[in-house]
């Protein structure tokens, strides 16, 4: 995910994000503020409510019924026309519109369970359209998003079931506009096509864990097309899976971003280069992805790469970023391949 280019030209960032770090959140007498408290409200001290946050994005959506049209603003609008549930995934069928004379992109789309976090963007690589779309100018294009509920990589890695009432979210990632809610009896169909495992004692909880059956339980056996790799994974099995050879590892002389991958390497799939990454666990893989993230975010970048537990896999550049195109195209394929998802980091 050209995480030691974006970092070399982030010296500026990374001491700007170090001082903020270090000066903490103070309450008005000095003392460090927090705020813990769990259900959607608690009221606090004063008596009011407080809102959960993950529910924010949900209740500042307008709600919408499937089939009606969405305006976006500048000529773009959806219409969610019609949902359904296979291979435990919600089909979402709709149409995207751009009214104006431009070529434009469609907004994001994402599930959100009530008091769970949202994250736009989660679908499956056999969707018909991508994240987010090109509408050509003064045109439609219908198509269906596969989309997976939050947490879901499709890895085996036990998830919380999603919570009713959910809904399909639209615009900005940032800020949904529209919320279409889904049919109870779907989250209940979505939930019970995977198998439930208990939460361990050190995060038992009342919320019910879903696991996901991955297709192979080695760590590094796959299957181009439809293989699953988790973390332990090599390097080198992950370019095999995707036809990329000239495996080499990267340079460790850029700059120190705090955390350490196990594997990243490059290679050459259909003549274009990809960076291959693997983490050692969930802790390091998280801290990697956050680091990037505030990156990309933080220089107005935007990428597409194909992510599952343990690993990235992305198109890479040694002087600028691929064409986002090309960049869709390969996340997609990885996604197929290596049993991840397409993630989009960055860009509105």
């Amino acid at each position: 995910m050209h995480l030691r280019r974006i970092a070399s030209a982030a010296a500026g960032l990374i001491a700007t994000i170090g001082l903020t770090a270090c000066g903490g959140s103070t309450g008005p007498h000095g003392a460090a503020a927090t705020l813990s408290f769990s259900g959607s409200q608690t009221p606090n001290a004063a008596g009011s409510t407080l809102q959960n946050a993950d529910d924010l994005p949900i209740q500042n959506a307008s709600e919408i019924a499937v089939g009606s049209r969405a305006d976006l603003g500048s000529g773009v609008a959806i219409t969610v026309q019609s949902m359904k549930v296979k291979d435990s995934v919600l089909q979402a069928n709709v149409r995207l519109e751009n009214a104006a004379d431009t070529d434009q992109s469609g907004p994001d789309l994402g599930i959100a369970c009530t008091g769970q976090p949202y994250d736009a963007d989660q679908y499956q690589a056999d969707s018909t359209l991508t994240l987010p779309q090109e509408i050509p100018a003064s045109a439609y294009k219908d198509g269906m998003y596969a989309l997976l509920i939050p947490g879901d990589h499709r890895t085996g890695e036990p998830i919380p079931a999603c919570t009713s009432p959910a809904y399909v979210l639209v615009g900005d990632e940032d800020e949904p506009k529209y919320r279409y809610p889904i049919p109870s009896d779907l989250v209940t169909q979505l939930n019970s096509e995977r198998e439930y495992a208990a939460p361990s004692s050190a995060t038992a909880s009342s919320t019910p864990v879903i696991v996901v059956t991955p297709t192979s339980t080695s760590p590094t056996a796959a299957v181009a097309h439809g293989g699953t790799f988790t973390y332990g994974a090599k390097a080198k099995d992950l370019a095999a899976a995707l036809a990329c050879t000239g495996v080499k590892p990267l340079s460790d002389s850029d700059v120190d971003l705090g955390v350490k991958p196990t594997e990243d390497v490059h290679c050459t799939a259909a003549g274009k280069t990809v960076e291959l990454t693997t983490w050692k666990n969930a802790a390091q893989e998280n801290a990697g992805f956050a680091v990037s993230k505030s990156f990309i975010e933080g220089f107005g970048i935007e990428v597409y790469l194909a992510k599952g537990d343990g690993w990235f896999a992305s198109l890479d550049s040694d002087d600028s970023d691929p064409p986002l195109s090309e960049q869709k195209t390969f996340a997609s394929y990885a996604a197929k391949a290596l049993g991840g998802k397409v993630v989009r980091v960055g860009g509105k």
